[in-house]
């Protein structure tokens, strides 16, 4: 008696197992695709993966395609030089680039793209730096660039948390996120921007926000 009621216990068990194993899936979180544009505007609607292109440490470039791109140079401890972060629109695009943010730490940039014809769009591509080989591993550190882009006012909760990220990084440095320093020549708006895979190939987060 006793054995039947332990035989029927493990079955029992092991049938909500199965069930909870095979509900799990459900749960898999959907990747960001390539960032595509629309045959008219708006050019994207949802938060997508621009083209990242560059090995860190290095120089690296951000493309939003029919919008814009990002540029920056990647430092060989793994942050961005602030001097070398700029923006260029795309051409013909009616597109203006913001100027690049980068936060405090160094390993996050963002800029703005704005097209002021109707309908408006408005869209922010952010980059970020990760390690990909730790020191405590053991050998010198690895990195690599992850990007993604969104329209304005879209994926807001992600950007809360990159934002908060940024900040916690601001109060360990004792500083605040600094706008990069725009070379001499540029054409690009005067804009705050908010802020945001390894060479040649789209970039994966995403991205945050890290």
């Amino acid at each position: 008696m006793i054995r039947s009621r332990l035989a029927a216990v493990a079955a029992g068990l092991l049938a909500a197992g199965t069930v909870t194993f095979a509900a799990a899936p459900a749960f898999a979180t959907t990747p960001l695709p390539a960032c595509t544009p629309n045959a008219s505007a708006p050019l994207y609607t949802a938060e997508c993966l621009p083209v990242v292109a560059g090995t860190p440490p290095g120089a690296m470039t951000v493309t939003l395609p029919g919008v814009g791109t990002l540029t920056f140079t990647v430092k060989a401890d793994g942050t961005i030089d602030p001097t070398t972060a700029m923006a260029t629109a795309a051409a013909g695009s009616n597109f203006s680039a913001g100027t690049p943010v980068v936060s405090q730490d160094g390993t996050h940039v963002s800029v703005t793209f704005v097209n002021a014809a109707a309908p408006t769009q408005t869209y922010v591509v952010k980059a970020k730096v990760i390690q990909t080989n730790p020191t405590t591993v053991g050998g010198p550190p690895g990195f690599a660039v992850v990007a993604k882009a969104r329209p304005a006012g879209e994926g807001d909760d992600n950007e809360q948390g990159d934002q908060n990220e940024n900040e916690q990084g601001d109060h360990e440095d004792g500083g605040k996120s600094t706008p990069a320093v725009q070379p001499a020549g540029t054409h690009q708006d005067d804009q705050e921007s908010s802020s945001g895979g390894s060479g040649g190939h789209s970039g994966g987060e995403s991205g945050g926000g890290d």
